[in-house]
């Protein structure tokens, strides 16, 4: 049978999946198909190889195989009888080779093979249109073998101008090996020539089978299994002969019925005559054209002879050379009477122009088969016409065209009897052709008798005189103008090509992207080639409008919604546009990553102090320590232009040993001097271990990963530099137990790991960081021992820094890698560091997802989830606690019914065990967190009602409950123990008692100390923006004093806070809004107190006042912790704006702490709290003025920050240290290239990251998991706008106005790099107002934060020594003048005119004008070329001239076209009157017209 398919890819299908069906039916059998017709859809290939001994649901290191290969049944044959194997089956070109059409059978029967040819034709049933059925083309052809050969060019092939020069795609034709090693190669059934191998007859036996057909390649296999390889090309040498062969075969094969294969015998004509040249002319020039003449003046000669001595005594003979011919026509009456052959008849009897002896040992087939078929239809036109479009083709090229063409044509003129059409012919030969002389015919006349004419041409069309009309508007008649460019020959590419794009340019209403596209299909991707291919004259309209579109290309239409394609933008010399659309049309938010720049280091660095105390100088860029704060300093140079990015990095590094300055006391010891050192050094290592939290703000995204380096974990410095020898000075180990450096090595390892990338900004084919890269990281496992003490705390410390590292990891969504074999290898260490940042790094990487594996994981480590006969697990406080709010995480915003029921009970659980007591605050604290976070924003109205499935729980009542305090009623005890016993596996042993906790004892009255905290900013959270005020009631602040003595003070922050949350829309960054969260007992009573101290310092006797009992102290720290709590509120809300309003009132309320902290006025002492408490709210505050200016790297803020972290005494803690790090930190974070977010996700991990509760020392972790401090990361988003030339790939400084939604706003002028903060009129798009760099309009979307610019000028800086930016540059430029041999006397022209700043973006046009500049030199009245250069230079006179903008009323280009032209005619004109008796007449009348 037979089966012939299609397939929708040109990708071939692996053999394996095309196995045998089980049921024994062949897998292409499609018989049971209706109506023949079958599709198969192949599966994915499983029989790649996998890794043994893994779990394939969960592992895949292969990508899925998508099928893209699919068949369709075109044609089924269904024998009648038992049928023979095909020993040879393949596709073949038709007669026009149109298509691989005719299929090829080689069949054996009874020991002879018979090739038959197939077509397939359509059905006859319309109904089933994809179905053909074959029929023979011919009868089967008797052969020992045959292959399919590509030989013969494709006429159609040629269609492009530009691009690359494309290799001539063959037609497969039929290579037929006959009986007695004949060989003959046939178009579908049409035999175009035999081939001969004789010259090698005597090492070359008859071949006896042909095989490995590739190409226009064979082997011949003769005997003894010998094989030969072979060539058969029918293509001309000469690129120029070869486009001739294909115009005159394009015009031969418009010949119908017998004559089909007229074109392919001309072909294989000029090949014979060729070959037979090259042994008997090996000398002459040009070979290949003098082939192809030959064989066009034989057969001319043949027609004209034979159209007249129709009907005489040769009529019916077959001439069985050209010289018979030439020889008839010698002899006739016409050739006697008017003996306009001289030079042929001197070529009969010896001299031989045409080679037409040649011509005629070549055993030409093509007259042979004319005489046969007995056809008269005319010739000499289908000859002449393609060879003159050629002619007409050759002015608009650059590239120089033989002249043996235009002779060729003026001979037949010579040879037509048509006088007048002959004579006009030859005249615009001669007007061309000055210095060639070109035979007239003499005092030829017409003869009346003959019609057949030599052209179809009515007067000689003229391309050029065809463009001169279109460009002054004037219409025309003749060959251009009738005809489209679809009908014009298809070798004429070029005049195709202007045929169809130059109208377009002066069609009203035309899109220019229209005529982009065309230049686009004809293969034209840069403006030079333009320059390159064409003429001065047809270069330049083409360089005008795509000039204009440089300019104007995206200054009314936005990057993504224009319409040009990416390729478009390209031609116009836009490519920062079309990386500019690729960016913004990627869905998922990757951007497309910009150029590597050639030198991104900046002229100038900050001098530092090296690790030994040198100078390190300017330009030392080394990263010696590590952290990442180097490279930082580095990229972020364009944002700071002063030295605020370096002082920032210096307040934040841990890595080098600290300046220890200890005056010394004369009468002190050296003894009692080093303890003095060691404790001053002990006080600024504890700032040292405090600042890697702020160091990883500072950090976050700065490193770019490589495969096969490991992530760098810079040491904590505990040494210090001891001045004036800046001798290193070690702490002693008394002072540095080694527990002090647990948490800050975790907080160093979260550091490093947070200098990765996100997931998202990473292409998953390239990412480096897989499982194989994260297990490389890992520390190396070593077991303590006695002899290697130290080398165990080295390795605990890298343990510690790993867990953080995980953490880090698991925040910018890479932990995800890991197996969860590997996880639970992480988890059986016992590491608390290690178990944090895995459980918390899961659950961040998986946030929002509820994951069920990473649910199970997290709840094996909360002791209430265990099952009671795994209660007596040990799990330690800190990993509790960063489990439960690893659940808030995984469920965030599910309002996951059981999770919420559990967190709810844990905020008011008593200490069941001695265990749970310790760390209770914090544990309790989490819950509240992830309580919050579960059911974020509940009262959103969006979406699915999330409250009406825990509405039964009353969650809002025993919130209220737990801030306020109060019995425990039964009700809720019953509750709490039923979902104990639901959550909790009942033991199987009888009579088994919970154990109770001996160390705390509670009532049944609630322990607010404990739960208020937890529900105040659950309840926040849980109605964020919602503007509940019944929901607010809860957590206001009391009015009385009274009422006052029954919260905390510190909690009544947390009150101003959650309320904060509730009523969003209500904070207003100004002192009034704060003074109103204040009560006005409190206000009034802090305020009496001021007074009074004030009057009491300036000795005035204050007032007397009613007699008001209230605390002096509870009203200090109550007015404290009230405006702490509103700043942060204000900072919150305010997140990442960099509002100035909230920076204002937020300094001032720093400053105001300040002054209260280093104060000992009256007024001071009397207004300031506790120490403790005065840290804490100066901290929060601080870190609220943070928050505003995260990112801005605020020089006013820096300044603030620098004073008060400048304090390093005993009563500043390690949680002081950390906050005015971390507030450091955020106003440089992400080196001024991020801010923090305010989507209400982002405002629950900066809640749960910036707690008011700092740690007095490295190891607490008692009210708060020192681990959620990095939370902050989940906040942060990379918000800089970033402009990248994309010439150099360097960062720029671009002008921008930036364009609002909406356009509420006027445009606001700003300088990029800059950083995009968050606004409630978010900036729309970006438009470019530079001199310097093109127009253009950028739209932000989500995920770009950087788009591509494009410096004014040339195209090709290397060319010219870069862009024209500088005095420096333009003399470079100018120097390229000599290298155009422009003449000395228009060079200070030419000089002052490119020193305009229009000329620099037209630098393809003045290259037209220097061109046309550098050809006047060369003028020569009997050239050419001289002609051509004339028609340029008209042509460019008339476009300019004539091309006016309607819609502006003025002309389009600038003075510098106005200004070369006029010197460019003068110095023409000037060159032209002198050769005024020698040609020059005539140049000037094609000048001027």
């Amino acid at each position: 049978g037979l089966y012939l398919s299609t397939a929708n890819s040109p990708r071939r299908a692996p053999p394996s999946l095309f196995s045998p069906a089980a049921n024994g039916q062949h897998p292409m059998d499609t018989s049971h198909h209706a109506g023949g017709r079958a599709a198969m859809e192949l599966d994915n290939d499983q029989s790649i190889n996998r890794a043994p001994a893994m779990d394939m649901a969960t592992t895949n290191f292969f990508s899925a195989i998508h099928s893209h290969f699919v068949t369709k049944c075109l044609y089924q044959e269904t024998p009648k009888s038992s049928p023979t194997a095909a020993c040879n089956i393949f596709l073949a070109s038709d007669t026009r080779a149109l298509g691989l059409s005719v299929l090829a059978m080689l069949v054996e029967q009874n020991g002879r093979k018979r090739l038959s040819l197939l077509q397939p034709v359509p059905a006859v049933d319309n109904s089933l249109s994809d179905v053909r059925r074959m029929e023979l083309v011919a009868m089967p052809v008797e052969c020992v073998d045959a292959q399919p050969v590509q030989s013969t060019p494709l006429v159609l092939a040629i269609k492009k101008c530009g691009g690359l020069p494309e290799t001539h795609r063959l037609a497969t034709d039929i290579l037929i090996l006959q009986s007695e090693g004949r060989l003959v190669l046939y178009r579908a059934n049409t035999q175009i020539t035999t081939l001969s191998y004789s010259a090698f007859a005597n090492r070359l036996p008859p071949a006896l089978s042909l095989t490995n057909p590739v190409g226009p390649r064979v082997t011949l296999n003769g005997p003894s299994h010998v094989g030969h390889r072979i060539s058969i090309q029918l293509a001309l040498p000469c690129p120029f002969a070869e486009q001739s062969l294909c115009a005159i075969q394009s015009s031969l094969e418009t010949l119908d019925g017998d004559l089909d294969q007229v074109a392919l015998l001309f072909r294989v004509d000029c090949i014979r005559v060729l070959q037979q040249l090259t042994e008997t002319e090996p000398s002459v020039g040009r070979l290949p054209f003098k082939a192809l003449a030959a064989v066009v003046m034989a057969i001319i000669r043949w027609d004209l002879v034979g159209e007249m001595i129709h009907g005489a005594s040769t009529q019916g003979k077959s001439l069985a050379s050209v010289e018979d011919a030439w020889a008839s026509l010698q002899s006739s009456d016409f050739g006697i009477d008017h003996e306009i052959f001289p030079v042929a008849s001197q070529s009969v009897k010896g001299e031989d122009p045409w080679f037409l002896s040649a011509y005629a040992q070549s055993n030409p087939q093509l007259l042979n088969f004319l005489m046969q078929k007995g056809s008269r239809e005319p010739l000499t036109p289908l000859l002449f016409d393609p060879l003159h479009l050629l002619f007409e083709e050759s002015k608009l090229s650059n590239v120089s065209f033989p002249s043996d063409l235009e002779t060729l044509l003026s001979h037949i003129c010579n040879i037509s009897p048509d006088t007048k059409t002959r004579h006009e012919f030859l005249l615009y030969y001669e007007s061309h052709c000055l210095s060639q002389t070109v035979v007239t015919g003499g005092d030829m006349q017409e003869d009346t008798q003959y019609t057949r004419p030599f052209t179809t041409f009515v007067k000689p069309p003229s391309i050029f005189g065809w463009v001169d009309d279109l460009l002054k508007r004037r219409t025309s008649s003749g060959y251009f103008e009738s005809h489209t460019a679809k009908e014009i020959n298809p070798a004429c590419r070029h005049i195709r090509f202007v045929k169809a794009v130059l109208p377009l340019l002066f069609e009203k209403g035309t899109p220019a992207s229209v005529v982009i596209n065309e230049l686009i299909e004809e293969g034209f991707l840069e403006q030079k080639e333009i320059s390159e291919i064409f003429v001065p004259g047809i270069a330049f309209p083409l360089l005008s409008l795509l000039y204009k579109l440089t300019n104007e290309a995206s200054q009314e239409v936005f990057v993504g919604t224009g319409p040009l394609s990416p390729e478009g933008f390209d031609l116009i010399g836009r490519n920062d546009l079309s990386l500019n659309l690729g960016q913004n049309d990627v869905g998922s938010g990757k951007a497309i990553m910009p150029p590597v720049p050639s030198n991104t280091m900046p002229l100038e660095a900050a001098t530092d102090m090296d690790s030994e105390g040198n100078p390190s100088g300017a330009g030392s860029f080394a990263d010696e320590e590590k952290d990442g704060l180097v490279p930082i300093e580095v990229t972020s140079s364009m944002l700071f232009k002063d030295n605020r990015i370096h002082e920032a990095a210096r307040l934040l590094r841990s890595s080098r040993p600290a300046f220890l300055r200890v005056p010394r006391v004369v009468e002190i010891s050296d003894h009692e001097y080093e303890q003095l050192k060691q404790k001053k050094l002990s006080l600024i290592v504890r700032r040292s271990l405090a600042l890697p939290v702020g160091r990883g703000m500072m950090t976050i995204g700065g490193l770019k990963p490589l495969a096969a380096e490991s992530l760098p974990i810079p040491d904590l410095s505990l040494k210090g530099r001891v001045p004036p020898t800046n001798g290193s000075l070690t702490l002693d180990g008394a002072e540095c137990p080694p527990e002090i450096k647990v948490w800050p090595e975790f907080h160093n390892g979260v550091a490093a790991g947070l200098r990765l990338p996100e997931k998202a900004d990473l292409d998953d084919r390239n990412n480096p960081i897989n499982r194989t890269w994260i297990l490389y990281n890992r520390p190396p496992r070593t077991e303590p021992t006695n002899n290697n003490e130290e080398s165990s705390t080295t390795n605990n410390s890298k343990n510690h820094a790993h867990g953080g590292f995980l953490l880090a990891l698991g925040l910018r969504g890479h932990l995800t890698a890991l197996e969860m074999t590997d996880i639970y290898e992480y988890l059986t260490q016992g590491t608390i560091s290690l178990t944090v940042g895995v459980l918390l790094g899961m659950a961040a990487n998986k946030r929002g997802t509820c994951d069920m594996s990473i649910s199970k994981m997290l709840c094996l480590h909360i002791p209430s989830l265990i099952p009671q006969h795994f209660s007596a697990i040990d799990v330690a406080s800190a990993v509790q606690a960063s489990a439960v709010t690893g659940v808030g995480l995984l469920y965030q915003r599910s309002s996951h019914r059981m999770m919420t029921e559990f967190l709810l009970n844990e905020i008011g659980k008593r200490p069941d065990s001695d265990t749970s007591a310790f760390d209770r605050e914090a544990y309790t604290l989490s819950c509240g967190i992830a309580l919050g976070m579960v059911n974020l924003c509940i009262a959103e109205k969006a979406g699915v009602d999330r409250a009406a499935g825990i509405s039964d729980l009353r969650v809002e009542e025993r919130l209220r409950r737990y801030i306020a305090g109060g019995q425990s009623n039964e009700e809720e005890a019953r509750r709490v123990r039923e979902s104990n016993d639901r959550f909790s596996i009942p033991a199987s042993s009888n009579g088994v008692e919970n154990e109770k906790c001996s160390v705390i004892f509670e009532t049944n009255m609630i322990n607010t100390d404990i739960t208020a905290p937890a529900a105040t900013l659950a309840l926040g959270l849980m109605y964020m923006k919602s503007g509940n005020h019944t929901i607010a009631s809860a957590v206001s602040i009391p009015q009385t004093h009274f009422t006052l003595e029954f919260v905390r003070p510190d909690y009544l922050g947390l009150r101003v806070v959650a309320r904060s949350l509730i009523l969003w829309d209500e904070v207003e960054p100004t002192q009034e809004w704060i003074d109103t969260q204040i009560p006005n007992v409190i206000h009034s009573a802090y305020r009496s107190m001021r007074t009074i101290a004030k009057k009491t310092m300036e000795g005035r006797t204050p007032a007397k006042m009613r007699g008001v009992d209230y605390d002096r102290r509870a009203v200090r720290q109550i007015y404290a912790n009230i405006v702490a709590g509103a700043c942060f509120s204000i900072g919150l809300h305010f997140a990442g704006t960099g509002d100035e309003r909230a920076k204002k009132v937020l300094f001032d309320c720093v400053v105001q702490m300040h002054k209260l902290r280093e104060g000992s006025d009256a007024v001071s002492v009397v207004s300031k709290p506790e120490f403790p408490i005065l840290e804490t709210c100066l901290g929060l505050i601080a870190l609220s003025l943070g928050m505003v200016m995260a990112g801005t790297g605020d020089l006013d803020a820096l300044r603030l920050f620098k004073t008060l972290r400048w304090r390093h005494d005993k009563e500043i803690v390690y949680g002081t240290h950390m906050v005015f790090g971390v507030a450091i930190g955020l106003l440089f974070l992400g080196g001024g290239t991020m801010t923090l977010g305010r989507e209400p996700e982002d405002i629950a991990a900066l809640i749960a990251a910036f707690f008011p509760r700092f740690p007095t020392d490295s190891v607490d972790n008692q009210y708060h998991l020192q681990a959620l401090r990095h939370l902050y990361a989940l906040a942060a988003k990379k918000s800089d706008v970033c402009a990248i030339d994309v010439d150099t790939g360097e960062r720029v400084f671009v002008p921008i106005e930036t364009i609002s939604e909406g356009a509420l706003l006027a445009p606001t002028k700003k300088q990029v790099p800059f950083l995009l903060l968050n606004s409630d009129v978010p900036i729309r798009s970006i438009r470019v107002v530079s001199d310097e760099f093109y127009p253009m309009t950028f739209r932000l979307k989500k995920g770009t934060n950087h788009f591509f610019v494009k410096r004014r000028g040339p195209p090709e800086p290397r060319s010219l020594a870069g862009p024209w930016t500088s005095d420096n540059d333009m003399a470079k430029i100018l120097s390229q003048l000599e290298y155009l041999s422009l003449h000395p006397v228009d060079k200070p022209f030419f000089t002052q005119l490119i020193s305009q700043k229009q000329a620099k973006d037209r630098y393809g046009i003045i290259l037209v004008f220097l061109a046309l500049m550098n050809g006047l030199r060369s003028l020569e009245p009997t050239s050419s070329d001289s002609i051509d250069l004339m028609w340029s230079l008209r042509l460019v006179r008339s476009f300019t001239e004539n091309d006016v903008v309607e819609e502006t009323g003025g002309s389009r280009y600038l003075p510098i076209e106005s200004r070369i032209l006029p010197l460019l005619l003068e110095r023409a004109f000037q060159k032209l009157i002198p050769m005024k008796g020698n040609g020059g007449q005539h140049l000037i009348s094609i000048l001027y017209g």
